[in-house]
């Protein structure tokens, strides 16, 4: 059974030992940006969806377009990522957010910001998606 909540200090525990595991093994991941996951916990605006009684995927704030969007490796494509992004669409109706703006880093996540609604542009080989709600 998968659901979505608020991160606990629990939650936010095994998202930074489960980055740091992902960057040894395979060089690469979100780990670099564990700083950012614990900013938006702080705030209250980190959410992750719970399976088997861990996070297999989390999103985090700002509402206004989230920073990072993670599905744990073994967990991607059955829908985990798509859930958090409609509970977090949730939360940022509930802040009167009109319009969510992100960054597609890495490229490979263009294809699920378009399936997701965004209309992505390219300036300068960064590519940019916005989301009107």
């Amino acid at each position: 059974m998968r659901f979505i909540r608020l991160a606990r200090k629990l939650d936010l525990d095994n998202i930074k030992i489960w980055l740091e595991d992902e960057y040894k093994k395979y060089g690469e991941g979100f780990f670099v940006n564990v700083d950012v996951v614990e900013k938006y916990f702080e705030k209250k605006e980190l959410f992750v969806c719970i399976h088997d009684n861990f996070p297999a995927g989390f999103i985090t704030g700002p509402f206004d377009g989230p920073s990072i969007l993670n599905v744990k490796k073994g967990h991607k494509r059955r829908g985990i990522g798509k859930k958090l992004f409609k509970y977090f669409l949730n939360e940022a109706k509930k802040q009167h957010i009109n319009v969510i703006k992100i960054q597609c880093k890495p490229e490979s996540s263009i294809k699920f910001w378009e399936t997701m609604g965004f209309s992505i542009k390219n300036d300068n080989g960064h590519h940019y998606g916005q989301y009107k709600i």
